[in-house]
């Protein structure tokens, strides 16, 4: 014995290596899942999984998807919300009557597809009493019951998620209006909190999920990916009574896999994976060395 951690540094080296990318590639994956989703009425948004935050922080995580409004599902204050933005389309856009008139009928048909299939929709119907009722209790401080507790930020991620479906389905729609030149002049400037959060969570889980896999800035990329699992599991903590203990058909308690791959990335960062394989030995050879002589050997 020499006194070396592992007897087998190569195999050790090799191993973390996988790890990075493994991390790296669950990262990248998910965020160019999360971007291409966008054109489609299934569009991702952050908006239910923070409503349904439950835990200590729970209120920190609602308060960013309320973006200091009330959570709203009434039928007339989510028509005037589709208007705004139908309004801030044409000014944006420079539309002209004719393309006004066909983002008027359109923002119509939303509102009959939304009156068939969300406000009297049974399903939807009975699942939106019930969270209005249980919101009630809950703003006058009422008792909430372990089960109701649990079905009120289910019921709102339900009807968070229905509502962005049937807005995406909007947005597609208004976008099929425009000319090449009209295109030209970008996506409008999110105009909600939300829509800064959902661009940030999609690019930063690409943008880390590429820098692991590449080996690129790998310590800053694994702190990143810390970072961003950190806030996943405080949303949801597995704390027995609370809803984040079950996922599906797997019960945790206290650790999840978000807190255990939130440990890898931590052990990661300790570690010289990048250099070992990736384009951070490039960095170090052609950047660190040559201005400030990082690595070098002192002579004797």
């Amino acid at each position: 014995m020499n006194g070396s951690i592992s007897c087998c540094p190569g195999v050790t080296k090799f191993l973390l290596v996988v790890l990075r990318l493994a991390i790296g590639w669950h990262f990248l994956y998910e965020g160019l899942h999360k971007l291409e989703s966008q054109g489609t009425p299934q569009a991702w948004s952050a908006e239910g999984y923070l409503r349904g935050a439950t835990g200590p922080f729970a209120d920190f995580f609602h308060k960013l998807a309320d973006d200091k409004a009330p959570i709203d599902f009434d039928q007339h204050a989510l028509l005037q919300r589709w208007r705004d933005y139908v309004e801030r389309f044409g000014q944006h856009f420079q539309l002209d009557d004719t393309q006004r008139k066909a983002a008027q009928d359109e923002l119509d048909a939303l509102r009959r597809k939304a009156e068939d299939e969300f406000f009297h929709e049974p399903q939807f119907r009975g699942i939106l009493e019930q969270w209005e009722q249980d919101r009630q209790k809950q703003q006058a401080k009422q008792f909430l019951s372990s089960a109701e507790a649990a079905r009120l930020p289910a019921n709102e991620k339900v009807l968070s998620e229905r509502v962005a479906e049937l807005t995406q389905r909007l947005k597609k729609q208004l976008e099929a209006l425009l000319s090449d030149e009209q295109q030209s002049r970008g996506p409008i400037s999110p105009a909600k909190r939300i829509d800064r959060i959902n661009l940030a969570v999609m690019w930063g889980l690409v943008a880390i999920g590429g820098c692991l896999m590449l080996g690129l800035f790998s310590r800053l990329a694994c702190l990143g990916a810390a970072g961003m699992l950190a806030l996943f599991y405080l949303s949801m903590p597995p704390l027995p009574g609370l809803p984040g203990a079950v996922e599906g058909n797997a019960h945790y308690l206290y650790v999840s896999k978000n807190l255990i791959e939130m440990i890898a990335a931590l052990a990661l960062a300790t570690t010289g994976s990048g250099r070992w394989a990736g384009l951070d030995a490039l960095v170090r050879a052609c950047i660190t060395r040559p201005l400030f002589g990082a690595g070098r050997k002192k002579a004797a």
